[in-house]
């Protein structure tokens, strides 16, 4: 009987030295505040949210037009136009009306313009185009018009000639292109000729990236290999529905794709088929220094002219197609405003300094160089020693001239 109480007491003083010690834990543990900060959310992936977005860019692009305007009376042309349009545009080095053009080029408009640019994609679609021309066009050096803009394709990315003005043919594809764009409001582009709905185009990433030198062309070559090969071939040469992208039948080196930061847009916006943005910027980028690594026609604009520029286009010339403007008479033309400076007029110092060794600023062999690779080219060549007289404003104007 003594032993049981005592066995109760201990039990109890036990008891009641555990409650004591929780309730002193209890005491010293400091009450959560609601004030306490809660952890950050993980950073989102700015590749990820980058093709996000413009995947959805492409969803909220509209459905290109299905019913061809009708007339009144008899003759449906403008039906037929529209068309033909089409139709040279994705037979456009095979129909009689364009092969002539553009010689014997693996390419037609819709290697670029996917679907005759039908397809809602960056870049390559052709809805609503037509609402933004007019527009200033800088590697041609002014406003051109629409029926401009499909000539320098022909010339450039199909490596063939320009088309004639008012032939069939360019006003069947005009025709087309602006059936595509009807119900677009009017957006002239005072800084480049580009629609709308391209507005994204170029990828500002890729662009960085190719200006501060990181296209790695090795790289893009066991990309090349794995995503791209089996449609355009181990050689680029092109295989059955998918077109050639370096060699004599592919772009010559005066096309935008020749430059890696369209080429790398291009890429990452529309390739590979059914798989458009997925690849990365530095895979894009390096695709398209791989490619554009490879050999390529020259481009020799009075090649690509008819009767070889001679007094084309007669007195009202088409900007610098078949003439080149002196810089007085640039400025004569299209003011730059009271503010300039002259001494800080990029193209004419190109044109009086530069384009004798690189050629015309149009087609330039060094567009997209920036101040600091023209002037560690001053500093380093001896043959542009006779530059070393431009001040670094005066370089920065060179610059952003051949952007």
């Amino acid at each position: 009987m003594l032993r049981a109480a005592r066995s109760a007491a201990l039990v109890a003083a036990i008891l009641s030295l555990a409650a004591c010690s929780e309730s002193r834990s209890r005491a010293a543990a400091p009450a959560p505040s609601p004030a306490d900060p809660q952890p950050a959310p993980a950073p989102a992936d700015p590749q990820a949210a980058y093709l996000a977005a413009r995947r959805a860019e492409v969803a909220a692009m509209p459905d290109p037009p299905s019913a061809l305007p009708q007339s009144t009376g008899a003759r449906q042309e403008l039906a037929y136009m529209i068309e033909l349009g089409e139709r040279l545009l994705r037979e456009t080095n095979t129909h009689p009306l364009t092969a002539p053009y553009v010689g014997a080029s693996g390419l037609t408009c819709s290697s670029c313009h996917l679907d005759a640019g039908r397809k809602k994609a960056i870049a390559s679609t052709f809805i609503g185009a037509a609402a933004s021309f007019p527009a200033f066009n800088d590697r041609d050096g002014g406003v051109i018009t629409l029926q401009d803009r499909v000539n320098g394709c022909f010339m450039r990315s199909m490596n063939g000639t320009r088309l004639p003005e008012n032939s069939e043919a360019l006003l069947a594809i005009v025709s087309y292109i602006n059936w595509l764009s009807q119900g677009f409001p009017l957006q002239p582009d005072p800084d480049r000729a580009v629609s709308s709905l391209n507005r994204s185009f170029p990828n500002p990433a890729i662009k960085a990236m190719a200006l501060a030198g990181k296209a790695v062309a090795a790289n893009g070559a066991s990309i090349y290999d794995s995503r791209c090969a089996p449609c355009h071939g181990v050689h680029g040469e092109g295989l059955v529905g998918a077109p050639p992208v370096w060699g004599e039948r592919a772009y010559n080196r005066g096309a935008g794709m020749a430059n890696n930061v369209q080429a790398g847009s291009w890429i990452q916006f529309n390739m590979p088929p059914a798989e458009e943005l997925t690849l990365t910027d530095p895979e894009a980028l390096d695709v398209a220094a791989f490619v554009n690594a490879q050999p390529h026609p020259a481009f020799v604009e009075a090649e690509h002219l008819p009767g070889g520029g001679a007094g084309y286009g007669g007195a009202e010339i088409v900007y610098h197609y078949g003439a080149s403007f002196t810089a007085e008479q640039v400025a004569a033309r299209v003011p730059s405003g009271p503010t300039a400076d002259p001494a800080l007029d990029g193209a004419a110092l190109y044109a009086a300094r530069c384009a004798a060794c690189h050629g015309p600023l149009a087609g330039s062999a060094v567009r997209g160089r920036t101040a600091a690779q023209i002037s560690a080219a001053i500093a380093g060549l001896g043959s542009m020693a006779g530059l070393k007289d431009l001040s670094a404003a005066q370089v920065e104007a060179v610059a952003a001239a051949l952007r």
